[in-house]
């Protein structure tokens, strides 16, 4: 259906991950159709005819396509009207002045075939392994076991959390456009619904939320807004030289220099070779220069082939999918440190230029400003709580079932912000711990610090915008969009209004 003013709830036409184009058009019993690996619905308000005609037109879409997953409870799919509850709550167990806001991490995900930066002209991720593997879906479409594991992390939120019952107006779920985030919103939403019923939810997606500086434009309903500039180049780089001298590798290794530092290195390089084997690229440890990061940011060496390949074999693991290599659980586990530390190196000042759009939501929907209770559910990228953790000064991990003292950001990770009246903010992780199939388990565990009064907030708001003028700038424009773009009568412009500046 055509977009309009008010909102409609539409059936999205088919959204592509990929660079090349958006569609693909191919013959079929002698009719034209439209395919595509994504395919999704707009959660909008309309009347009931467009509403069944665009829910029929996903259906016949959905018939089509070459990636198959479970359908959806159709009441999933029920935008309310203002005033009414998201989910159905019992008045018993309601709590009405709990705010929760959770930012979590989309879904385990097919890894993507390019691996620049290593060595000139061998660029692709099979340059560098002799082991055979094929993703059962597109590169960055989450797997199917992945999609399972993030239903039951909705259930774990709604037994454990109390996600179903905290709020006496709404539960408000924004996502980013990628096909990911999408597809994870909508499995997640599952799992927080009771068995047995059916769930009236409002999903907004807009990509300016997870990235106020370069919002994903692959979608073809909503390219996102650009809000703030980045840094100068130059000062990135020196951000990233400096926290890539600073950070430990992971594993024993240490820092980059430091005495018996290459050898360790080199035996890390060897184990992970002995694990996906040698590929046309040659021999890991005969590219033994230290990483480094280039005058464009870029980190390079060898390390970025220990961040592709831990990644690959935890999602392979995590999602059921043969990896055709010899490791262990319990060695896949240890070598995802690698991926979590070179994503550390990387975080940088315009991590918080890029989330302040989601800061300013997260801060905002654990205000005072408000006396209802709600929860909010941001659903994103590893990113945007990377963007968390170096706003609030947080620090986590996930010992012992990954390794300790690196930053953990696994798919389906989240931060859960919680404030019961007007008592502290308490800040939690979550995470999945795999075990190669859907009944993953999900833990938590307390961030450090691991709690905010109403002052600390305020002075680490200040200490920010004080210290960095270009979020400064981002913030106001930052606030301006959210009054624009996210209104809500029920109470969500009050938590939208000026505060802590």
């Amino acid at each position: 259906p055509k977009r309009t003013e008010n909102r409609c709830f539409g059936c999205m036409a088919a959204l592509q991950e990929h660079e090349e184009r958006y569609f693909e058009v191919e013959s079929y019993s002698g009719q034209q159709q439209m395919t595509s690996d994504v395919y999704y619905s707009r959660f909008k308000r309309c009347s009931a005819c467009i509403f069944v005609s665009a829910f029929l037109a996903c259906v016949v879409l959905l018939s089509k396509g070459p990636i198959k997953l479970e359908p959806l409870q159709f009441g999933t799919l029920l935008a309310p009207r203002k005033g009414t509850d998201f989910l159905s709550l019992s008045t018993s167990s309601r709590q009405d002045n709990v705010k929760q806001a959770l930012v979590i991490r989309h879904c385990v995900r097919a890894t993507g075939s390019s691996l620049k930066h290593v060595k000139k002209g061998f660029d692709k991720a099979s340059d560098y392994t002799s082991a055979k593997m094929h993703w059962p879906v597109p590169q960055n479409i989450c797997l199917p076991q992945g999609l399972e594991i993030l239903k039951k992390t909705g259930q774990v939120l709604r037994q454990k959390f109390g996600l179903d019952t905290v709020g006496s107006t709404s539960l408000q779920v924004t996502s980013d456009w990628v096909d990911r985030d999408v597809r994870s919103s909508l499995y997640l939403l599952t799992g927080l619904v009771a068995d047995g019923s059916f769930a009236k939810h409002e999903v907004d997606f807009d990509a300016t939320v997870f990235n106020a500086i370069n919002p994903n434009k692959r979608s073809i309903l909503d390219a996102g807004t650009h809000l703030c500039n980045a840094s100068p180049v130059s000062e990135i780089v020196y951000e990233k030289r400096k926290r890539l001298e600073d950070l430990p590798m992971p594993g024993g290794v240490g820092r980059i220099g430091s005495r018996g530092w290459a050898e360790r290195y080199k035996a890390a390089l060897a184990k992970m070779q002995s694990i996906i084997g040698v590929g046309p690229a040659g021999p890991l440890t005969e590219l033994d220069y230290p990483p480094f990061v280039d005058d464009h940011g870029h980190i390079n060496g060898a390390v970025n082939v220990m961040k592709a390949f831990s990644q690959l074999l935890l999602y392979a693991y995590a999602a059921g999918v043969d990896h055709n290599t010899s490791a262990s659980p319990e060695e896949i586990n240890e070598m995802i440190a690698w991926q979590w530390w070179c994503r550390e190196v990387g975080i940088v000042r315009d991590f918080m230029l890029q989330d302040t759009v989601l800061i300013q939501s997260v801060l905002r929907d654990v205000s005072e400003l408000s006396d209802n209770g709600h929860t909010s559910i941001y659903v994103g990228h590893d990113g945007d709580l990377d963007a968390l953790a170096a706003f609030f000064g947080l620090h986590w991990d996930a010992a012992p079932h990954y390794p300790a003292g690196v930053l953990a950001t696994p798919p389906g990770s989240a931060l859960l912000f919680r404030r019961e009246g007007d008592g502290p903010v308490t800040v939690q992780f979550l995470y999945t711990f795999f075990n190669g199939s859907s009944s993953s388990e999900i833990f938590s565990k307390q961030t450090s610090p691991g709690f905010f009064d109403e002052s600390i907030l305020k002075s680490v708001v200040d200490e920010r915008l004080r210290a960095f003028p270009l979020l400064k700038t981002c913030w106001e424009k930052a606030e301006a969009y959210l009054r624009k773009h996210h209104p809500d009568d029920e109470g969500r412009s009050a938590r939208h209004g000026t505060v802590w500046m």
